[in-house]
């Protein structure tokens, strides 16, 4: 019994501090001087997809915060008329097998959300209009960034 309480308790002490936020609670910013967003596009969109983040980073963090890394970047492609929101990740650190492995279990999700309509004002001369826009977000992992003489060990 004791053993399985031990074995919880390093679980729980393993897991990033960002695995215990409520998304659903966790404040956006304003949408003051966004005019160009569809409405609703702050819950119907960001927060959707920093939940989708949170399970993604959570389920494929290697096993060892030594092999964290310190910033996951997200980009949320948001086609707000479909509803639909693909994510991509990317870390901007050396990359390791561990890193690599987490990468690729996060993969590039797409899920759908409900439709957020939108018309955008930017058409090119050749009749295309402008893409969405990404939408980026930092997770950062480690309260302090490991120093280069500290992660190169």
């Amino acid at each position: 019994m004791h053993l399985l309480f031990l074995t919880m308790a390093l679980a729980q002490a393993a897991r990033s501090p960002v695995c215990s936020l409520d998304f659903l609670d966790y404040p956006l910013p304003s949408t003051a001087g966004s005019a160009w967003m569809p409405r609703d596009f702050l819950e119907g969109a960001v927060r959707p997809g920093l939940r989708r983040l949170q399970e993604d980073v959570c389920r494929c963090l290697p096993r060892r915060p030594s092999r964290w890394p310190d910033v996951v970047m997200a980009a949320l492609w948001v086609e707000p008329n479909k509803g639909k929101i693909r994510i991509e990740y990317t870390v901007e650190q050396e990359k390791t097998p561990q890193i690599d492995r987490m990468l690729q279990c996060m993969g590039e999700p797409k899920f759908s959300v409900e439709p957020m309509p939108y018309k955008t004002d930017i058409v090119y001369p050749d009749g295309r209009e402008e893409v969405f826009p990404r939408y980026p977000v930092l997770l950062y992992l480690n309260d302090e960034p490991r120093s280069e003489e500290r992660s190169s060990r």
